[in-house]
């Protein structure tokens, strides 16, 4: 006491001191003491995956597994799912224009141009999509393993500034309302390149490899306008190019006389700079997010590997002619004093015209001269059509056939290599169904052509053929009729067509000219077919009477789009709700909010459900018995059996299971059942610790659609199902 008894001023102060103090210490043992009922409730796995423990269980893993392994070790599996990774991404990537500057010799010297030949987009940056390890490559190491030559003083320069100039993403907690500039591309200005930097050029100038990357994450919209996270230096999207990176390009092409473009993104991508005599490209790939697979790339401009990727968006000159586009963005409800309501509403008035079944349908009718498609102007509209990709070789395709035997629709065509090199060919299908009275006078839409089955062929060498065979059934093709009959409906026409092609725009010209125009399309690829139509009143699967079950949630103020009339887009003419304000993604728009809505929307707990009042019977608990819920695998849902196992649940067992369950459950000793991790990914398995690559590694899931290929997808599946299996997930 004495040692703080200066004099009374400090006495106070000391005592001041001492509340403060207490008071720290309180919201410690405070925060202290609820961060460990989340750790060990809530966040038990995630700590057990960090610091190997074992989890809260007393139940076997391995004696419950409802699936067995496959591989004999986990280092096995991991290995094979390493290997399938390079074999998706090789499937996968796009050559999109290539000016027979593809594929370089081996040992060429290179120049890698952007910050993201350092940093690579490989998948999901944050949370349980995230990629890491010791496993990963850079762009740089793979291009040396295909054999090329990398300019390391430009490799370097690119690391220097790596801290510097780091990719940001929004989304998430992250989201771009809350701060703009975590969209920031963050190219490194072509000015802070070094005079050293310039002068190594001409030592690795037999190409220059420029990588345009772009991310994305859940919970948040890709930007619109970027002047907000740009300091007002873009004013276009996120999907354009930034100032830097044309800056950037522009450099490129004065310096080299072979530039080839790698589009490291999971989007679309506004690609007319690859034309632009400024910026132009005499190659491009479409690469997506690699994963493990990164050397795939690398082998791909090596000629190692022929790509034979297709594209699964349709490549827009500008992304903004979509019909979608016009109601993406903040649309926000407000009240009769026009004060926002905390609620937001999204009108989806494009229909089903996204993608390619916007592009090729007005295209048809523009060409037909029907449904006043104006003036649209497809080639200047569209860049790359949905399922476009080129190759190292050539392919001719022949003696196509078409045979509809009671439902099952048969396709059969022969496929040649007649290049000089081995490579993949995809054979896509693609339906029409007649667009008639009964379909304007009851709101139905159909698109000029719709993708209804895929084919790869296997690795065919130069001269050698293979005969790809396709089916699908009528079903397949019906349309749903929400105004009149209320089901899935086929409708009687002798004017369905069935196409095979390489992308949806050769589909749709291959129609075309089967009904008389001239468009360079294909005849021999196009067969016409009378159907006789049917209603389905069931579900085949569950037997149930199929209609309409949420009419009351269909918009009375809501412009949908109809083919019949494609004027009603013009001028943003499908947008729902009022101009209000601007944010970092562009304009908000706003509606103004029903007081029957706004009641819904606010009401909570179980009255929110809408589901009948029940009264309540309390389940029997703790019941003896021996019964394991691994003996109930493939057990009828009604078998009388499953009551008897639930009975044996214990009380506390299920209030643990109902409150703590994320990103696994708890061990239920009275029947047996162990406790699970339950993580997720789009790419690997993980939680928010740890290392995605002990559990997977894969390319995107978009490269996965890319390959075109259903059995490699389906090995895609097997192997993570097998990892789960290994992580104990």
């Amino acid at each position: 006491m004495k040692a703080f008894a200066f004099n009374n001023g400090g006495n106070m102060k000391n005592k001041k001191f001492s509340i403060l103090m207490g008071a720290i210490s309180l919201s410690l043992t405070i925060l202290t003491t609820v961060g460990n009922i989340l750790a060990f409730t809530i966040f038990d796995p995630v700590l057990t995956s960090f610091f190997g423990m074992e989890g809260i269980s007393n139940e076997s893993f391995e004696e419950n597994q409802y699936f067995k392994r496959k591989f004999k070790t986990s280092e096995e599996a991991s290995n094979y799912a390493d290997e399938l990774s390079r074999r998706v991404e090789g499937e996968g990537t796009v050559l999109l224009k290539n000016d027979n500057v593809l594929p370089l010799a081996s040992q060429n010297k290179v120049s890698m141009f952007s910050i993201s030949t350092v940093d690579f987009y490989v998948g999901n940056m944050y949370g349980s999509g995230a990629i890491a390890g010791d496993k990963m490559l850079t762009l740089g190491q793979a291009m040396e393993n295909a054999g090329f030559q990398v300019n390391k003083t430009l490799e370097n320069f690119y690391n220097s500034k790596k801290s510097q100039y780091k990719r940001k993403v929004g989304g998430l907690a992250q989201g771009t309302s809350k701060d703009p500039f975590k969209w920031g591309i963050n190219e490194v200005p072509y000015s802070e390149y070094t005079n050293d930097v310039k002068n190594s050029y001409s030592q690795y100038n037999d190409a220059a490899i420029v990588v345009i990357t772009r991310a994305g994450c859940e919970n948040g919209d890709l930007p619109r306008d970027m002047s907000i996270a740009t300091d007002g230096k873009n004013t276009n999207s996120i999907l354009t190019l930034d100032p830097n990176e044309k800056e950037m390009l522009r450099e490129v092409r004065k310096n080299f006389n072979k530039v080839i473009v790698l589009l490291n993104t999971a989007t679309s991508f506004e690609c007319g700079f690859l034309d632009e005599e400024e910026y132009k490209a005499d190659a491009c790939l479409w690469v997506g997010m690699s994963g493990l697979g990164i050397q795939s790339i690398a082998d791909i401009i090596a000629g190692k590997i022929n790509p034979s990727g297709r594209l699964v968006d349709t490549f827009a000159y500008d992304s903004f002619s979509s019909p979608a586009m016009q109601n993406m963005g903040n649309y926000a409800y407000v009240d009769g004093s026009n004060k926002e309501t905390g609620h937001h509403y999204l009108s989806y008035s494009e229909g089903i015209y996204v993608g390619y079944k916007y592009y090729e349908t007005r295209y048809e009718d523009k060409m037909l001269n029907q449904g006043q498609a104006g003036n649209f102007d497809y080639d200047s509209i569209v860049q790359f059509p949905f399922g476009f990709g080129l190759s190292y070789t050539d392919f001719t395709w022949s003696n196509y056939s078409c045979e509809i035997v009671s439902n099952n629709v048969n396709i059969s065509v022969n496929v040649k290599n007649t290049g000089n090199k081995t490579g993949k060919e995809v054979v896509q299908v693609y339906y029409q169904s007649p667009y008639t009275d009964y379909d304007i006078e009851n709101q139905i839409e159909k698109a000029s052509v719709n993708l209804i089955d895929i084919a790869k062929t296997k690795l065919l060498a130069p001269g050698e053929d293979q005969i790809v065979k396709l089916t699908f059934t009528l079903d397949d093709m019906k349309s749903y009729d929400a105004q009149k009959e209320k089901t899935y409906i086929l409708e009687s026409s002798n004017d369905y067509f069935i196409t095979a092609s390489k992308n949806a725009h050769e589909a749709t010209k291959n129609i075309l000219q089967k009904k008389g125009l001239s468009v360079d399309g294909n005849t021999s690829l196009v067969s016409q077919h009378k159907i006789d139509g049917f209603d389905v009143s069931k579900d085949e699967v569950s037997n149930h009477q199929i209609t309409n079950l949420f009419d009351e949630a269909r918009g009375t103020d809501i412009k949908y789009l109809s083919r019949h009339n494609w004027s009603q887009m013009d001028n943003n003419g499908l947008i729902c709700g009022d101009e209000f304000g601007k944010d970092s993604d562009g304009i908000i728009y706003k509606s103004t909010i029903s007081n029957e809505l706004k009641t819904k929307l606010e009401t909570i707990g179980y009255e929110a459900s809408g589901a009948p009042q029940e009264e309540f019977v309390v389940p029997t608990t703790g019941a003896s018995g021996n019964k394991k819920l691994i003996e109930f695998k493939g057990k009828d849902f009604n078998d009388p059996e499953w009551e008897e196992l639930l009975n044996q649940v214990k009380e506390q067992e299920m209030i643990q299971m109902a409150k703590s369950s994320g990103h696994h459950t708890y061990a239920m000793p009275s029947v047996g059942k162990p406790y699970t991790t339950d993580t997720d990914g789009p790419s690997a398995w993980k939680s928010f610790i740890g290392d995605g690559t002990s559990s997977g590694g894969l390319p995107g899931e978009i490269v996965h659609a890319a390959t075109f290929n259903k059995e490699l997808c389906y090995e895609v599946g097997e192997i993570m199902g097998e990892l789960c299996l290994w992580a104990k997930i």
